[in-house]
């Protein structure tokens, strides 16, 4: 499958599909820069997205399975 072809599918997913795909390119390119530099500000482009992305992903599983069980699971195994 050539890049264009790729581009042209994710144009026709839904936007909660593609906001999922766009975090998991921010969270790339935040630490290809973090570890190429090596410095705090680029550390930080690399974290936050993944908290961002790792949020949006959530968002978007309970939206598709139209259920508050994610949650609960999320919020039983992040901690005591």
């Amino acid at each position: 499958m050539r890049t264009r072809d790729a581009f042209h599918i994710i144009a026709f997913l839904p936007f909660r599909i593609s906001s999922c795909y766009l975090s998991l390119l921010l969270i790339g390119v935040g630490s290809t820069l973090f570890h190429a530099t090596l410095k705090y500000e680029m550390q930080l482009l690399d974290e936050l997205p993944m908290i961002f992305g790792m949020a949006t992903n959530i968002y978007v599983l309970c939206q598709v399975m139209n259920t508050t069980a994610v949650w609960y699971s999320v919020s039983t195994t992040s901690g005591k």
